[in-house]
């Protein structure tokens, strides 16, 4: 499984960052392909893959049974420049630097947390190349620092969120040498903080939006909207065709096990199953397919596909962890991206939503828990609400993609309970607590709440998953540590 998702884009990625921040630098040798391949755990066509890819965009030079040679100059690199002052792209850009401060800034904040001892020695190298009398190379290594803090999360989904606002390949303007030289002496007292147990928020850098040049906020409301969204196939991992087929009959049978469908009812039609999940329908007929062999479904040409096994049936029924790793790994990311964001994007989402918003949401979380009952909704209606009231486009999309792995959860075997449980309950008070604080207008206290449920739920799902024997299987799907070391 891990090979599957740590493709040649995650090598070309890491070798890339080596490559830019100097710790590959210009006239070394690459590693040969097969100590390549052993560092990375994946494939020599992988590798291959990579470094053409590397070697298109002019990082390294290759020769035939000669290891390729790094060519990137920092200086010399041409690069985009910051988007003009006026128009859409200034607009576009300014949406993105305020998604960077709600993401950004608590995954750095988590990677600092997490960097111990030897693995300082990285970042370190990379501020001691920062030379404030070479502006280019300077901003440069600078992102590819903060880079480093969010891969050492471990969360390729976080990751990739960051890559797809797109700086990486953006020139701020150079800004002074003065400014410059402060903001490195701010990163230097930020280290030391941090080892000596302060936290992130305690070091104040200074406001260097204007390096960017893009208007103000009340400038850009009459702009269109249109093209601010991040592609959403660039954040969310792409499926394999299993991945893709498995996804659709583990979530009907998760309709079942939660009462949605019962023993005689008769399932959409294929070509509905196609719009529903999004996939084409060889991938529907084989998802069926399986059902049948498995019991859970009878398909008779002319008249449908209907349900046959009931719930007891279903608790019998064996899924190996393997065939649902990949599954399970993209909920867990999934749900560690959102505990460690959610406060400062619930806060903005709050400060953004009216009075009569927070009671529509009360009364429909109330619906959902006393009348319509199936599962508990709560949190993933508490977190509908908070994507929607988003107002940056690229926020929006990331937290897009956290909402559709959300539904992930519900088609992991035994992981959803259809009954109401202390549990659950704990949960809905939480968030009902939360709605109350955003009622009174306080939004801080409702994001804060917010967070302590979300929280709350991503270690009820870990310790479910440790449980249920998923745990081992899809921390395997792919090594995080590779990400940053």
């Amino acid at each position: 499984m891990k090979n599957d998702v740590l493709m040649y884009e995650n090598v070309y990625e890491i070798l890339k960052d080596k490559i830019e921040s100097g710790r590959l630098p210009r006239g070394s040798r690459l590693p040969s392909r097969a100590e390549l391949c052993k560092a990375f755990g994946t494939s020599e066509k992988s590798v291959r893959r990579a470094v053409e890819l590397l070697a298109d965009e002019g990082f390294v030079k290759t020769e035939k049974r000669k290891r390729p040679v790094v060519a990137f100059n920092p200086v010399a690199q041409p690069r985009k420049k910051a988007p003009p002052a006026r128009g859409t792209g200034a607009f576009v850009t300014e949406d993105t630097l305020k998604t960077g401060v709600l993401l950004c800034f608590p995954l750095i904040a988590q990677g600092l947390k997490l960097c111990q001892g030897d693995e300082w020695a990285v970042p370190q190298a990379i501020i001691d190349q920062m030379d404030p009398g070479q502006p280019v190379a300077f901003w440069r290594l600078s992102k590819r620092l903060w880079r480093f803090f969010v891969a050492r999360t471990g969360n390729a989904l976080a990751l990739r969120a960051v890559d797809c606002l797109g700086y990486t390949g953006i020139d701020p303007f150079s800004g002074t040498r003065e400014m410059r030289e402060g903001y490195l002496e701010s990163i230097r007292e930020l280290f030391e903080c941090i080892r000596q147990g302060g936290s992130f928020e305690s070091i104040r850098f200074g406001d260097f939006s204007a390096l960017y040049d893009f208007v103000g906020m009340a400038e850009k409301k009459a702009e269109s909207r249109s093209g601010s969204a991040l592609p959403v196939s660039k954040i969310d991992q792409k499926l394999t065709k299993a991945e893709r087929y498995s996804s659709v009959y583990l979530d009907i049978i998760s309709l079942i096990a939660v009462g949605y469908y019962k023993p005689g009812d008769r399932l959409p039609t294929h070509e509905a199953l196609r719009k529903i999940y999004n996939v084409s329908v060889d991938t529907t007929v084989r998802a069926v397919q399986i059902l049948q062999e498995w019991g859970v479904v009878e398909a008779t040409p002319g008249k449908g596909i209907f349900v046959t096994m009931d719930l007891d049936g279903l608790k019998k029924l064996t899924i190996s962890p393997g065939m649902i790793a990949s599954h399970v790994r993209r909920f867990l990311d999934s749900l560690e991206l959102l505990s460690l964001t959610v406060e400062s994007v619930a806060v903005h989402a709050a400060e953004n939503a009216s009075a009569s918003e927070a009671q529509e949401l009360h009364d429909e979380i109330d619906r959902l828990w006393n009348r319509l009952y199936l599962y508990d909704l709560t949190p993933r209606v508490l977190l509908n609400f908070i994507t929607e009231h988003i107002q940056y486009d690229a926020m929006r999309s990331i937290y897009g993609v956290i909402q559709k792995n959300q539904r992930v959860g519900r088609s992991i075997p035994n992981l959803v309970n259809p009954v109401k449980t202390a549990v659950n309950c704990e949960l809905h008070e939480q968030c009902m607590e939360a709605v109350g604080f955003l009622m009174e207008g306080r939004p801080r206290d409702f994001a804060r709440k917010a967070t302590e449920m979300f929280d709350h739920t991503r270690e009820l799902v870990i310790g479910e998953c440790r449980r249920l024997g998923y745990w081992e299987a899809a921390m395997a799907v792919y090594d995080g540590d590779l990400l940053w070391k």
